[in-house]
């Protein structure tokens, strides 16, 4: 576990970018948008493969535009997939492509250009721009700005169309044609509502889970370093010493504390003294797996846990963590820290477990800091003097 999330989870995915609904900026989910991505784009070229195949190429419409709309298509598959594209410039291109190109169809048809108007490939064609264009503007853009490009592509379709609907609206009956002409246009307006509540609804689930997990994380989180607090390291704790008593496995504690602290913060000032905590937390988390909880035990103080963890392998981890923080200056500090070790026993709770590490740490600074020591055997809690034993 690290950073003190309630889950466990340094982040299943990265956040890229934020949009804003109902006043709060949401994060949206990089990659949960890029699957979104591949499979728009994967669909419409396989249409295309499979329309190529059954009827061939009989207009010319489709020799001319679908191998671009296959190129253009196939080439936003590959930067998706590859993540050589960011998806700021994939998602609106993926946008234009098809808009423009079904726009530009019904207005060759509407102006007698090509000799397929009035066909089944006409239906055919508004058909598609029901199904993809407003969906992928709510997709690509979010709920405001795609409300207003969807806004925008209807104003084009009923551009597209102005000469059926004005022949519908003045010629004074109410027949087939004249509701064809109005039919669609209805419809679409119809279905650009129903996207912007379906989007508006989503985004804001979306801003009270993100709100949700910010308040988690306050109530879990050291807000100077970013590591657990105390609560969530003792929850932590609870956890291991439930699952160790049923048999589960053992784990180990890695008690930390900076060397010469005060002197830090009488010599530098409290600011680097807080901006070498805050790295002490980085190079702490360097040094552990993604199953350890980093945390801030108290002013100088951190407690790494170590599950399923030997006190041999909690030893090499302590020693791994000193290290790099030696390695490094800090706040332009050489700053070193001192580490006690203790590993669970069937006998062992909370408080005997972190005084044998709190023994080991207190050993380590008699025998002059920046050192690691271990205590493996229990001790009675108030045998101070067991420190003289606890070299590993």
């Amino acid at each position: 576990m690290l950073d003190g999330r309630p889950d466990g989870r340094r982040g299943l995915v990265s956040f890229a970018h934020t949009r804003t609904t109902q006043g709060t900026d949401v994060q949206v989910d990089d990659e949960a948008l890029r699957r979104a991505y591949i499979v728009t784009l994967v669909v419409p070229l396989a249409f295309i493969v499979a329309m190529w195949a059954a009827i061939g190429t009989p207009t010319v419409f489709i020799r001319l535009i679908l191998p671009f709309v296959a190129v253009a298509l196939g080439s936003l598959l590959i930067g998706v997939v590859t993540r050589t594209l960011p998806l700021r410039v994939i998602g609106p291109v993926m946008f234009v492509v098809p808009t423009a190109v079904l726009f530009v169809r019904v207005m060759l048809w509407r102006i007698d250009v090509l000799p397929e108007s009035g066909e089944m490939t006409d239906q055919f064609v508004e058909a598609v721009w029901f199904i993809v264009v407003f969906p992928l503007a709510f997709l690509v853009f979010g709920t405001r700005r795609g409300l207003q490009v969807s806004i925008a592509a209807y104003a084009g379709f009923v551009l597209a169309s102005s000469d059926l609907l004005v022949a519908a609206l003045t010629s004074g009956t109410f027949d087939a044609a004249f509701l064809q002409a109005l039919s669609l246009p209805a419809v679409f307006a119809v279905l650009i509502g129903l996207l912007w509540v379906l989007a508006s609804r989503l985004e804001r689930m979306v801003a009270e889970r993100e709100r949700a997990e910010a308040f988690a994380r306050q109530a879990f989180t050291d807000p100077l370093t970013g590591a657990a607090n105390r609560r969530r390291l003792e929850g932590r704790l609870d956890e291991l010493f439930d699952a160790a008593r049923a048999g589960g496995p053992l784990f180990s504690v890695v008690l930390a504390d900076l060397d010469h602290f005060k002197h830090i913060n009488d010599t530098a000032g409290h600011d680097a003294g807080d901006r070498a905590l805050a790295a002490v937390v980085e190079r702490l988390r360097a040094g552990v797996r993604d199953s350890d909880l980093v945390g801030r035990w108290g002013g100088e103080e951190f407690v790494l846990i170590a599950a399923d963890t030997t006190y041999e392998d909690a030893l090499e981890v302590a020693e791994r963590c000193r290290r790099e923080i030696r390695a490094t200056p800090i706040a332009a500090l050489h700053v070193t820290a001192s580490f006690g070790v203790s590993a669970y026993h069937d006998s062992d709770d909370m408080r005997s477990l972190m005084r044998r590490a709190d023994l080991a740490l207190y050993t380590a600074k008699n025998e002059g800091r920046d050192r690691v020591v271990g205590l493996p055997a229990l001790v009675d809690p108030s045998d101070v003097d067991a420190v003289d034993r606890i070299r590993p």
